[in-house]
């Protein structure tokens, strides 16, 4: 009889195969790099609603739709329609959790968290794919180095209430794997600044990092372990993609108000 694949394994095989197609898709850009955003905001904003008790699937719909439009507005060059319907789709969100007796807060925050994050890697993608395969990579090496910096070196918790497995040791290692990598896609991306590539990495490592801490901490409010199942070894869509969500919305600022770009 087959020995049952350990949860690692586990993990690793999906990321073997998500990691490739999300690659491809960020080059390729386009529709289909559109169409994967909204299909991944879409999940993230279900498994969002589930965990907090809102209303079902049509009582989403509103939301969803303004948040769609808001990213193919701005794919299409009109931010001031883009912020408008982002607005509408907090609203909406809030009308329909008061319309069910439900938290308008959780209804906001559940729509800002799928919608932001969408714009933000829309915006990312407008000026070529570098800066988000960039992102993207430094998020996942920063994952790479806490987890094994942290279960090689162990020490002090980092927040033990809220995560019990995550260190300092940890969040340091994540913090230089995520500026070493930072550095290193810049070098080869033919990037001018490797300073301003390093000390990004770093900032955005550290906000990756906060970005799952926080998920952690709301999913501790609701008692839940994970955000949903769809990805064998990682749990939700939610579960792998905290760290990214929070740093997509920080690099687009950054590009936004500072002119860093990758």
């Amino acid at each position: 009889m087959a020995r049952p694949a350990r949860p690692v394994t586990v993990r690793i095989l999906s990321a073997l195969v998500l990691v490739p197609v999300a690659l491809l898709i960020i080059l390729q850009g386009g529709l289909a790099y559109l169409l994967m955003l909204l299909a991944v905001g879409t999940l993230v904003h279900r498994e969002w609603q589930t965990v907090t008790g809102a209303p079902g699937l049509f009582w989403s719909v509103p939301a969803l739709a303004f948040g769609w439009a808001a990213a193919a507005a701005l794919q299409t060059g009109d931010p001031e329609w883009a912020g408008i319907l982002t607005a509408l789709g907090v609203g909406s969100a809030v009308a329909m959790a008061l319309l069910r007796g439900r938290s308008a807060g959780w209804a906001a925050a559940g729509a800002a968290y799928f919608i932001l994050p969408t714009l933000a890697l829309v915006h990312l993608r407008l000026d070529g794919y570098e800066s988000v395969v960039w992102l993207f990579v430094v998020v996942w090496a920063t994952d790479t180095g806490a987890y094994l910096v942290g279960s090689q070196v162990g020490g002090a918790k980092l927040w033990r209430r809220v995560s019990p497995n995550k260190t300092w040791s940890g969040a340091v290692g994540g913090v230089a794997f995520g500026a070493i990598t930072g550095l290193a896609v810049a070098a080869i991306l033919d990037d001018a600044d490797l300073y301003g590539a390093l000390l990004a990495g770093a900032a955005i490592s550290i906000v990756a990092q906060a970005g799952d801490l926080a998920e952690s901490a709301w999913k501790r409010h609701f008692k839940v372990k994970d955000s949903g199942g769809m990805i064998p070894g990682h749990g939700g869509v939610m579960d792998r993609m905290d760290g990214l969500i929070a740093a997509a919305v920080v690099l687009a600022l950054m590009n936004r108000l500072d002119g860093v770009s990758i």
